[in-house]
């Protein structure tokens, strides 16, 4: 476990089974065939080292950044990531030995060969990336974690050498620009407390197995990962049960090494002042031949309490509802993730929270969206939920859900937009640059409802410039018109199922984390 000084989150793991592995595991830990992940130590005393000038040490028992600009040099052997892999993730973390708060910059490169040899003489000839990563510390306290900002394109200019070999060793040099100063433990001093690194990857998207990811059509700008330095709490290896977290005070979660194996996985109740969650990937034993009543049961990420939250790159393959808000989660956003197959929602928000759901591919949904008046709910105020560069697909489930009364047999699927009618007690729904598939009429539902959901709740002035495709794969010609007249300044409708594809395609190059999926689509109903 590492927390971050600045950080009051206190994480409560409720394991009812025994968890596999924690933070501190074995060397390689597998994100179930979409990427793996590497977590590196260093392997000798040798392996880190100091030079300012032309003397090198690589027995003291501190590495002093930016102390009269000298370099701090890292060595980490066995480094099995195959050539060409395409990275995602990179860090190196780090222990302070002193408390320090002075500002420092600070650069990283790596040794630009394909096998980096042991430090024993001079290092300043040796030859350096041109990729270079930034990394500005926060103040440091004594005994702590921290770790530098993203190396991934550093890393990937080595492993993209025609020379490299799965297994090499990999050498990286921090430099500064200024006396300031932060001291870390070197393995000499504590092999507990020594330099780590980090790695995820994905092993077969090399730049001979696929094309350079393709620029999207109508690009939206978007920040970086809402990691920062000072992460306060790693998630790591296998969870058997449900993971929660509370009482927390801005708090960040990296959970890109993480696997839920529940089906009820993951639940934020933090009191706190934001959150950031990145990563995770859901693997709860269900798949797609599993009956509807099992995963319309199961749910994966629920949220209460925490506003402002920022939650990224997840991979959801099998679940209820994808991601369920609940009570006080103002200005949410949910980005660039993937959801295989949901049995309910989507993404529920029938507590009425402003949020954007940004960029998110929903590959197999009963219900796209849902922003449906719960019977508590008495706010008498109307909530934006925005929904842009995103897919939803909508096609039957399997099996029977037989739970809910009149649904007995084979089910249909149901709306995209599941809303609570009229502006004064709903969402206001803000729709841009979208793309929706409807595979068949459900037969249940108010075709004014599906996508017009009552358009008092439908902000058109928002689909200037930004309009949405929903492509129809059914056979009601009647239900087809009725699309094609509901709000055609907000949606273009087309029979063409090549405009869906197209459209993921296009969804994986931006998002190339998820490309294990992308030639795996699921059935459904097409």
């Amino acid at each position: 476990m590492r927390l971050s000084a600045r950080s009051c989150l206190l994480v409560l793991l409720v394991l009812l089974a025994a968890c596999s592995s924690g933070l501190e595991q074995g060397p390689e830990l597998e994100t179930q065939g979409v990427a793996k992940t590497l977590e590196i130590p260093l392997a000798s005393n040798a392996d880190d080292a100091e030079q300012g000038g032309s003397r090198l040490i690589n027995n003291g028992k501190a590495l002093d950044f930016s102390e009269n600009q000298q370099t701090v040099a890292l060595r980490f052997t066995d480094v099995k990531i195959p050539q060409g892999a395409k990275i995602r993730a990179a860090t190196i973390s780090f222990t302070a030995i002193a408390a320090d708060s002075e500002p420092v910059r600070l650069q990283v490169r790596a040794e630009n060969t394909d096998d980096a040899s042991p430090f024993s003489r001079s290092i300043g000839d040796r030859t350096r990336t041109s990729a270079v990563a930034a990394w500005n510390p926060k103040p440091w306290r004594r005994g702590l974690a921290t770790r530098t900002w993203d190396l991934s394109s550093v890393v990937q200019e080595v492993v993209s050498r025609g020379g490299w070999q799965s297994g090499n060793a990999l050498a990286f040099y921090v430099t500064g620009d200024r006396n300031a100063k932060r001291s870390a433990y070197a393995r000499d001093k504590s092999s507990r407390h020594m330099p780590h690194l980090k790695i995820t990857f994905e092993p077969g998207f090399g730049p001979d197995a696929n094309p350079e990811p393709s620029v999207p059509d109508k690009p939206t700008p978007r920040s970086s990962s809402c990691l920062s330095d000072g992460v306060t709490r790693e998630l790591s290896g296998d969870y058997r049960s449900r993971v929660l977290i509370r009482n927390g005070k801005n708090a960040v979660v990296d959970a890109r090494g993480a696997k839920l194996l529940s089906l009820h996985s993951f639940l934020a109740n933090g009191n706190s002042a934001s959150l950031c969650l990145s990563g995770g990937f859901l693997n709860n034993g269900l798949n797609d031949d599993s009956d509807w009543d099992s995963l319309h049961s199961a749910d994966s990420f629920l949220f209460y309490n925490t506003p402002n939250a920022t939650i990224e790159n997840m991979t959801i393959p099998m679940t209820g509802d994808g991601i369920t808000l609940k009570d006080n989660n103002p200005n949410w956003l949910f980005r660039n993730s993937y959801i295989r197959h949901a049995g309910d929602d989507g993404v529920e928000n029938d507590r009425f929270n402003n949020g954007t759901v940004d960029d998110v591919l929903i590959d197999w949904a009963y219900t796209g969206l849902s922003c449906r008046k719960e019977k508590k709910e008495t706010r008498d105020v109307s909530y934006n939920f925005r929904v842009q560069n995103s897919l939803i697909a909508l096609k039957p489930q399997e099996g029977t859900y037989n739970r809910s009364k009149g649904r007995g047999g084979a089910p249909s699927h149901n709306q995209l937009f599941k809303v609570t009618q009229g502006v004064t007690k709903g969402c206001q729904l803000v729709l841009k640059d979208n793309v929706f598939l409807i595979s068949g009429y459900a037969g249940k539902v108010d075709p004014s409802e599906d996508p017009k959901v009552k358009y008092d709740i439908l902000d058109r002035l928002a689909c200037q410039g930004h309009k949405n495709t929903i492509v129809y794969t059914g056979g009601e010609n009647w239900y087809l018109e009725e699309l094609r007249a509901a709000a055609p300044e907000c949606f273009d409708v087309t029979t063409d199922l090549g405009v869906w594809k197209a459209a993921r395609a296009r969804w994986f190059d931006r998002n190339p984390q998820f490309f294990a999926y992308r030639d795996n689509e699921p059935r459904g109903a097409r």
